[in-house]
């Protein structure tokens, strides 16, 4: 559980700070150039910041699931959603 805890935490830092300085980026140019080209590469930018967060967390997902930490989906009956509920912890 610890384990858990601090892969998340990691992950959670390391998606923060990977976004913060791709966007720096984006900022910098901004401020040199204004122009529609600059614009589109900001928003590439941005497209690109939030697919490295998705595959930080995909990669985070797969390293628990190789780390054979067990997790159940549950139904919830009085909502009708489901959540991921840990095995050890029932």
């Amino acid at each position: 559980m610890i384990t858990a805890l601090l892969l998340a935490v990691l992950l959670f830092l390391s998606a923060v700070a990977s976004h913060l300085a791709i966007l720096g980026v984006g900022h910098r140019l901004l401020d040199r150039r204004r122009d529609t080209l600059a614009k589109l590469a900001v928003s590439l930018l941005v497209l690109a910041s939030h697919f490295l967060v998705a595959i930080l967390f995909a990669a985070g997902f797969w390293l628990g699931a190789q780390w054979a930490w067990e997790v159940s989906t549950r139904r919830l009956p009085w909502t009708g959603w489901t959540t991921s509920i840990s095995r050890s912890s029932t």
